[in-house]
């Protein structure tokens, strides 16, 4: 590993193995179900009809671990003591921490993935071999694109106008333009080049429990990506667990089922959803009562069809109104405080699970700023 990438790796101060739930071999091999799976990418590889061993899988589960990450804890077995009523006081936080708490906005998750992809290229480098970056457009739809839940749905403008609410086309291969690299190798760079970016056993990995720590879950990866993630492992799931046990919560949901309820009924939340309402009716005559009944008019269950110049012009619309409306971070705002609340005398846990995922965009930033790269915009 080169020297600028262990110093770039040696100041993530955040306690993040993965910027969400733990990634399992079946999440990356097996088809994709946005029911089941709040993830961005929809890795469609089955090990019956795998065409090499996990090529490019680090981008896209990288890709589906940050963005799979973006949600905060949201499945509580009963959620009827948090809810947010008028007259209620929502719990003090430090003002040092951002208010949406332990989620990741599309902007964090664009810098954490191209920060993680520019360590694993120079680490690729560094053994010889040239690892494709996704491109700008890619990377603008893939961090934009729509994504199920319950009340949210497309994020960015710039991913509407792109693929309107179907798929950014990445999958088990990453991008379009890393899979196009990849179908040039020959059987022996694809060997060479897996053994590289994910180790030996990975790389060759057929079934699920070969690579599978069978006491958490987590893949068994090596290579570049194994080194860059290693350099990053910290407790972010010891602090993941411990807020789920402090507040008596269930498994992470990232459709925020459990508090869906809670916070659709808030009156912030409320607002914001009316004036998003009224946004896209005006600019589309489309009426919803949420983004996520919205996009599903244009979806009918083929998230990986294509776009016409309706939908485009509706998502684009929807997109921008949610900005206007400011209903993202209104809407984690509200999850977050509901989780505080749930909390209690346990909420300086959730802060701190909260500062460690400050901590891991910040190093992210930093990494970037060092070596000039901007990102793009995804409005």
């Amino acid at each position: 590993m080169s020297t600028d990438l262990d110093r770039a790796l040696s100041d993530v101060v955040a306690q993040l193995d993965d910027a969400a739930p733990p990634i399992t071999v079946d999440e990356i091999l097996n088809v994709h179900d946005d029911a089941e799976h709040a993830v961005l990418v929809p890795l469609t590889r089955t090990v019956q009809t795998r065409r090499r061993p996990l090529m490019f899988v680090a981008a896209a589960a990288a890709v589906a671990a940050l963005v799979a990450g973006m949600v905060a804890v949201t499945s509580l077995r009963d959620s009827s003591s948090v809810s947010d009523q008028p007259g209620q006081t929502a719990p003090q936080r430090p003002d040092d921490l951002p208010a949406t708490g332990v989620a990741f906005s599309p902007e964090d998750g664009l810098a954490l993935s191209v920060a993680r992809d520019t360590l694993i290229a120079e680490c690729m480098a560094d053994k010889g071999f040239d690892y494709p970056l996704p491109t700008t457009d890619e990377l603008i739809a893939a961090f934009g694109e729509w994504q199920p839940h319950a009340v949210l749905g497309i994020q960015r403008a710039g991913a509407a106008r792109r693929v309107g609410y179907h798929s950014a086309g990445v999958g088990g291969f990453g991008t379009p333009s890393q899979a196009s690299a990849n179908q040039l190798m020959d059987a022996a760079e694809r060997e060479a080049f897996g053994i590289a970016l994910e180790g030996p056993e990975l790389a060759a990995a057929t079934t699920p429990d070969a690579v599978t720590d069978p006491e958490t879950g987590r893949v068994l990866v090596g290579g570049c990506w194994g080194q860059v993630q290693a350099a990053a492992l910290n407790n972010d799931e010891d602090l993941r667990a411990a807020v789920n046990e402090a507040g008596n919560i269930g498994e992470m949901a990232p459709s925020g089922a459990g508090f869906d309820d809670a916070a659709l009924n808030n009156p912030r939340v409320q607002d914001a959803l009316d004036t998003w309402s009224t946004c896209v009716e005006t600019r589309t005559a489309e009426q919803a009562d949420t983004p996520n009944e919205l996009a599903r008019r244009f979806l009918d269950g083929n998230y990986d069809g294509s776009a016409n110049s309706e939908e485009i012009t509706v998502a684009a619309a929807d997109a921008e109104c949610q900005q206007e409306a400011d209903l993202w971070t209104t809407w984690y705002t509200v999850v977050a405080e509901l989780t505080h609340n749930r909390l209690g005398a346990d909420a300086d846990l959730y802060d701190d699970w909260t500062l460690a995922r400050v901590e891991m965009v910040n190093s992210a930033r930093t990494t970037l700023a060092d070596r000039n790269i901007e990102l793009p915009s995804l409005d």
